[in-house]
């Protein structure tokens, strides 16, 4: 029954006949629900029915089919096909899935017409000694003394059994007699065949010594397997003799001489037991059969095989391939046992295994002698029922699981002794569980590959998969420093050893390693750097690998996790595989990782953070979470615990401390004294954070440090300006003259007055005789009675605009006078540029001796770049005459259109290159704490009001009221120990007193200095339309810096007498008159 998305089903007709799974692209369609046939990959096959009419194929796909009989569910790989056909389960799957049962004895299937294979090589399977080219040559260390061996005694039955075989080798020419002296004797160990006959080897140990080794990579049965995929047809060939084909020169002949009862001999062929033997005879062997397709050879064991879609095109594959490798053994004078030789079979005996066309099995012959195996009575015996365990580990995963306990008995400090409840039942369980040794596949590079990984408590398991079928089983205890790491460390040990341990099959290309671990998929796609060390350096080594952490649960992971559960440690002594050397030094590199050590930072530092964390009950609950594993979700966590959710996969712990990536997670009792460290720079709260991000972390960190920061009085007193805030621009007027904005500026110890229209941007300039209320009002008056009377007047809060006369002269003319926060010139940002304008103006007529009334007046006419208009068309709706040649017709009035569009497009287009690198700052509060700009430091204060929308008034602690723009006031933690303003500043009724004192005393001080000065006095404004009749050179230095204006306060008391006009005057004779230092502080707010 085939199974398909939102569980849409179909029947399947079993046809033992088919070579393929075969759908209809209708019952496709309908299953899967892929009705654009997206997902399907390329097939190649060609198909044809059983009446030969062939059949597109459309493409492949994997699907699920279940068994009705048993429930199970198996991946079956279906073609496609663009037909009205039934849908086919083929002959193998229906196999596969126990559907069908075919009973065909394992024969050799050699027909009439395959005999010729064999028979056509007689001469490779006659003769006893063959030859391979080339003599062996043994390579000694001088340094190493020749030893001399005395002949050994042996009994009477196997000395005749002995001399039967030097007799037989004497008259093949292996062995020939020595009548000379040599240097080197050595004895014989005799072994019998099975079918009785004496086989002579040379005790290896002292020649072994002196040998120089040529080392060749020795094969195993992997790699074979490598190239086996469609294999369907054996073949097994045993070379005779095998390494008596390598013939050895003279005097490496010599230096095999050995000494019987019967005399002395030598070898002129490979012995047995010398330790270049295997190696040298490998090399050969491969040598002689290089390039053959389907040959594999290990030492005299040969294996060749026949591949292809169907039986009959894997038999014809397999007989090439076995006249190939016939006609090379007859070149290479190869002989061969025709005794040994299995011949086209469906399965093979190789190498201990049983090889077939489902892939790799477990030889049964072993699996009985496990089976037979008595209940042992010693270590010894123990030892040899695990090894036999371990070859068959890689079939059965658990069974290293199950045979645990008997581990426990080979150890050294272990006394022997077999509990029957225990040991008995571990043995019970090996015998049962090898009734059915599961079948692994052999690996098909074009398949997908998988990886599954997972780490226990005590071991790390990793089963190699491909297209979903087990390919290789790998296990590996955990050593006692790895039991301590975290869970997502041995997680990822886990990876790493499955990735090196199948190196072979995973490198270079892209494999999906699923693991139930599901913080090792963040880990993989953040930096390097954010991980802990441990976890950095199991990352580096896998750099080499293309490969994709996927999450599956631990109950789909049965391979992997079965297998970190059962692991082998190997109990035996002896020489470690190169392979093997360097897993270890990978495991010692990754255990020698101390985190501590990284750390900067003295020892004693060092246990009073260990102590405090011993003492801190959330980080100890962390440790404890960390090497058990984290749960699924954050809920499942303490409060205290659950911040550290997010980035789990960081969290790590070594020698008592906590870690984050590099970071110490610094317990509670020790965070303030940290904070304090971190802040005694006293940087701002973004360099206390970077710093802290660098070193440190616990929960709350950055709110931690904001606070003290945003607390710190030195910090807050010496702040820097604060960020911009976005631009709020003034209404757009409607028609000309409408708003204006006047500002004052200085100008080579000269004053004068700017007048701007904020439609028009057409300003008048005024030459100022002082800067007193009664002189600015006078200029303005002017030009209020030239142009009309404007709705409203924007000025700063400078001591003319700050007066009760120029409050007067506002509400008798009928306009609305705004001003802005004091200090805050870019609140009244149109007069400001005017007086830019103004000021360069005249400073460049002065530098180039011309009329700055010419310059004024062409700068009036010159077109606005967004406007397209200029300013005397916007005001007067014609343009002036210069002297310019011009047109009469561009004389005559022309209405300008679309100014206030205009004007919207100018703001639209200043706001956006304003606002960049903006930031919008909180809303005070009155009453609110905070720190206000006086000067160059911020002086502690608090909130009265908001007057504007960016403008408040506040107080400090001695009782001084002030009014500043948003950006010169910044929030602080602080208290304020002052309740309030001084009460002299508060009371109308003392307000009204002091600002009468104030206005006498500044009429009192300009009588006397009238009567000292003669002021040379401009009474007429200066603009386009009335230019002075005279006019008096002035001298004008450039480059004169725009004076400050008088900060002004408030008295709580004056003196009657004393007055002040606002500006020093000069007398006569040169003397200046200055108005008395108190009223330095004098202010109206």
């Amino acid at each position: 029954m085939l199974v398909g998305h939102d569980r849409v089903t179909t029947s399947l007709q079993l046809d033992s006949g088919a070579t393929i799974n075969s759908l209809s692209v209708e019952t496709y369609k309908t299953v899967t629900g892929d009705v654009a046939l997206t997902k399907l990959t390329k097939s190649n096959k060609r198909l044809l029915m059983y009446d030969k009419r062939p059949v597109t194929p459309l493409g492949e796909r994997i699907l699920p089919v279940v068994n009705p009989k048993n429930g199970k569910s198996y991946k079956v790989r279906f073609v496609v096909v663009n037909a009205k056909v039934k849908d086919i389960l083929g002959c193998r799957a229906s196999q596969h899935m126990q559907l069908i049962t075919v009973n065909v004895e394992n024969i050799s299937a050699i027909g009439t017409g395959d005999k010729h294979v064999l028979t056509g090589f007689d001469d490779v399977f006659k003769g006893e000694v063959g030859a391979l080219d080339g003599k062996l040559t043994f390579e000694t260390d001088p340094s190493v003394p020749p030893v001399k061996l005395p002949c050994r005694q042996w009994p009477i039955a196997v000395k005749e059994k002995v001399k039967a075989e030097i007799d037989r080798l004497l008259e093949l020419g292996v062995l020939v007699p020595v009548n000379t002296p040599t240097d080197w004797i050595s004895s014989v160990v005799v072994t019998l065949k099975p079918n009785g006959q004496a086989r002579l080897c040379i005790d290896p140990k002292p020649l072994n010594k002196a040998l120089k080794r040529n080392d060749y990579p020795m094969k195993s049965i992997d790699d074979a397997l490598e190239s086996m995929v469609g294999a369907k047809i054996f073949s097994h060939f045993d070379m005779r003799n095998g390494f008596w084909h390598v013939v050895l020169d003279d005097e490496s002949s010599l230096l095999t001489t050995f000494e019987t009862p019967f005399g002395k001999f030598r070898w002129t062929r490979m012995p047995f037991g010398a330790s270049v033997c295997p190696e040298e005879f490998q090399r050969r062997v491969d040598d002689a059969l290089n390039g053959l397709p389907g040959v594999f050879a290990v030492h005299d064991d040969v294996i060749v095989w026949g591949s292809g879609d169907t039986e009959k095109e894997a038999a014809k594959d397999h007989d090439q391939n076995v006249r190939l490798f016939l006609q090379r053994c007859r070149e290479k004078n190869i002989k061969l046992n025709k005794e040994k030789v299995e011949y086209r079979k469906t399965e093979v005996s190789y190498l201990g295994h049983v090889i077939s066309k489902d892939g790799l099995k477990c030889d049964m012959k072993k699996v009985d002698a496990i089976k037979s195996f008595p209940q042992p009575e010693d270590k010894a015996a123990v030892q040899r029922l695990l090894g036999m365990v371990g070859y068959l580990q890689k079939f059965a995963p658990r069974l290293s699981e199950v045979a645990a306990p008997l581990r426990e008995l080979v150890k050294k400090d272990v006394h022997f002794r077999w509990d029957e409840n225990l040991h008995g039942k571990a043995f019970d369980e090996i015998k049962r569980m090898l009734t059915e040794p599961p079948v692994l596949r052999f690996f098909d590079p074009g398949a997908k590959t998988t990886l599954q990984c997972d780490a226990s408590e005590f071991g790390l398991g990793a089963c190699l998969l491909s297209d979903g079928q087990p390919v290789q089983f790998a296990s590996r205890a955990l050593t006692q420093t790895e039991r301590n790491y975290a869970q997502i460390e041995k997680e990822m040990l886990a990876i790493l050893f499955g990735l090196e341990r199948f190196e072979r099959y995973v490198y270079g290309r892209h494999v999906e390693v699923e693991s139930d671990h599901k913080p090792l998929i963040p880990i993989h796609n953040k930096t390097l750097l954010t991980a802990p060390k441990r976890l950095q350096r199991m990352l580096l080594r896998t750099q080499k690998f293309d490969y994709t952490v996927v999450y599956k649960k631990g109950t789909e992971m049965y391979l992997a996790d079965t297998l970190s559960r059962a692991v082998v440690r190997s109990h035996k002594a002896g020489k470690m595989k190169s392979e093997q050397i360097f897993q270890t030094e990978i495991e010692q590199e990754i255990e020698s990782i101390d985190m501590a050590a990284h750390v900067s930072v003295s020892e004693g530092r060092l246990e009073e953070l260990k102590e405090a964390t011993k003492r801190d009950k959330d980080l100890c609950r962390l440790m404890q979470i960390t090497q058990e594993g984290w749960p699924e979700s954050r809920q499942s966590l303490p409060l205290g615990l659950q911040p550290y959710f997010p980035f789990r996969e960081e969290v790590s712990t070594q020698n008592g401390l906590c870690f984050k990536a590099e970071r110490i997670i610094v317990p509670t009792e020790m965070r303030e004294k940290v904070l304090h460290l971190l802040h005694q720079a006293h940087t701002g709260i973004q360099g206390c954070m970077r710093r802290a991000r660098e070193l440190v972390y616990w929960p709350g960190m950055n709110a931690d440090i904001e606070k003290l920061v945003s607390k710190c009085a030195t910090c807050q007193t010496h702040q820097s300006n604060q960020q911009k805030e976005p631009m709020i621009s003034h209404p757009i007027p409607e028609r000309p003259w409408e708003t204006l904005g006047c500002d004052l500026f200085d100008f080579q110890e000269k004053s004068y007055l700017v007048v701007v229209d904020y439609y028009s941007d057409f300003f008048e300039v005024d030459r100022l005789e002082n800067k007193t209320a009664e002189e600015v009002i006078y200029k303005t008056k002017a030009h209020l009675a030239r142009h009309g009377i404007p709705d409203k007047i924007i000025s700063d809060n400078g001591p003319p605009y700050s007066s009760d006369k120029y409050r007067d002269f506002a509400e008798a003319w009928g306009f609305e006078h705004i001003t802005s926060s004091p200090y805050y010139p870019q609140s009244n940002g149109k007069a400001e540029n005017a007086v830019k304008q103004a000021k360069t103006l005249i400073m460049k007529a002065v530098e180039s001796k011309t009329d700055p009334y010419l310059a004024l007046l062409e700068l009036r006419n010159i077109p606005s770049e967004v406007m397209k208009t200029s300013p005397v068309q916007r005001l007067f709706s014609r343009r002036t005459k210069t002297r310019i040649p011009t047109a009469k017709t561009l004389l005559k009035p022309q209405t300008c259109t679309n100014v206030t569009g205009n004007l919207i497009k100018r703001k639209e287009k200043q706001a956006k290159c304003y606002n960049k690198g903006t930031a919008e700052l909180e809303t005070l509060q009155p009453g609110q704490t905070v720190r206000v700009k006086l000067g160059k430091t911020w002086t502690k204060a608090k909130v009265e009001q908001q007057v504007d929308v960016r403008s408040y008034k506040l107080h400090t602690e001695n009782g001084k009221a002030y009014r500043r723009n948003r950006r010169q006031i910044r929030t602080t933690g602080e208290t304020l120990t002052n309740t309030g303003p001084r009460e002299t500043i508060t009371r109308k009724t003392d307000l009204d007193r002091q600002r009468q004192l104030n206005d006498q005393a500044v009429k009192n001080y300009r009588a006397v200095a009238d009567s000292q000065t003669q002021v040379t006095k401009v009474s007429t404004p200066v603009s386009a339309t009335n230019t002075p009749e005279t006019k008096t050179p002035v001298k004008i230095q450039p480059n004169e810096k725009k004076t400050e204006r008088i900060k002004v306060k408030f008295m709580k008391s004056q003196t009657a007498g004393k007055t002040d006009t606002g500006q020093s005057q000069t007398t006569s004779r040169g003397r200046q008159v200055k108005p008395p230092a108190y009223l330095n502080d004098y202010v109206k707010t």
